[in-house]
């Protein structure tokens, strides 16, 4: 589940750099520190879990059946993960850093 979940986030992140921090893994992507980090995931005795702080985690309607949080999304050992979802998922969180690593304008005085 592991393997499948990592190719569904570099498919949708090619770009993404693997890293380990808090313990698990996560993909950083554009820009290191806080601002670039894409998504964490990890693997524990009843679930696997993949943290991401989109806003529009929570509102994909394919979500209803499987655990969620706050920015996580939670699949049970041994069921099948919506890789097609959870690309979506990378992708707009990836648009999020975009949005906050372009630069900002400058007021004209």
């Amino acid at each position: 589940m592991l393997t499948q979940l990592r190719r569904a986030i570099k498919s949708a992140a090619p770009t993404a750099k693997e890293e380990i921090s808090y313990g698990i893994p996560f993909y950083e992507y554009k820009s290191p520190g806080y601002k670039g980090r894409l998504v964490y995931f990890g693997a524990f005795k009843k679930h696997i879990s993949i943290y991401a702080w989109d806003r529009e985690v929570n509102q994909h309607k394919e979500l209803k059946k499987y655990k969620t949080s706050t920015g996580t999304l939670r699949f049970p050992i041994g069921t099948k993960i919506p890789m097609a979802l959870v690309k979506k998922v990378v992708k707009a969180r990836r648009r999020e850093i975009n949005l906050t690593l372009r630069p900002k304008s400058k007021r004209q005085l």
